[in-house]
């Protein structure tokens, strides 16, 4: 592909997915586009999140996701709630990692924020593992 004037003068983005509880800078030459909320969960970054930016019609250099806090919080530490959200939230995942691929430009960098704050608790690890396959 050819490089245009066009193509390096355009603008490039950063968008932010999920949670805002792992909000980073913007790195220089990025627009940023917010659509993280507090609190969302992963089904609203698929419900909600990507719709609107499918709406918006640009194409993002870089991805920054925080999803999956809000989803274990909302199980209360109960292991039959977590065994219950987790294979939607294992759908919601799959979902999401379709959904980037033409959202992005080539090459596009995705980061995953990650889930703190229940360190020993096995659920919480299956659903960080869940997200390493996104990157």
């Amino acid at each position: 592909m050819r490089l245009s004037l066009n193509m390096a003068n355009r603008p490039h983005y950063l968008v932010t997915l999920g949670d805002t509880r792992h909000m980073r800078e913007t790195p220089d030459g990025l627009r940023i586009i917010p659509l993280a909320r507090p609190e969302a969960t992963i089904a609203a970054v698929r419900y909600v999140q990507i719709p609107q930016w499918k709406e918006m019609g640009v194409k993002a250099s870089q991805v920054h996701l925080s999803i999956g806090h809000a989803d274990l919080m909302a199980t209360l530490g109960d292991e039959d709630f977590a065994a219950a959200a987790y294979p939607r939230f294992i759908e919601h995942t799959q979902a999401i990692m379709a959904e980037l691929e033409p959202l992005c430009e080539p090459g596009a960098c995705v980061t995953v924020a990650p889930i703190t704050g229940f360190e020993s608790w096995e659920w919480a690890e299956r659903f960080r593992q869940a997200l390493s396959g996104i990157i």
